[in-house]
């Protein structure tokens, strides 16, 4: 969903994201609660994870 934001012309419009979605999921795609914690939660560790990585790789260049 970050990379359809990302588009100035449709990022802010949720209903055409969904309508995105569906045309190249078909019936697979569903709905699902969001929950903002649990995705912050995510980024944080993510965020980590890409920090010592790039850690590494600086150690060994």
């Amino acid at each position: 969903m970050m990379e359809f934001r990302r588009n100035e012309e449709v990022g802010e419009s949720i209903k055409k994201f969904i309508s995105f979605m569906k045309q190249e999921f078909g019936e697979e795609f569903q709905l699902f609660e969001y929950d903002d914690i649990v995705q912050y939660d995510a980024d944080q560790e993510n965020s980590m994870i890409l920090a010592n990585l790039l850690d590494q790789a600086d150690k060994h260049v």
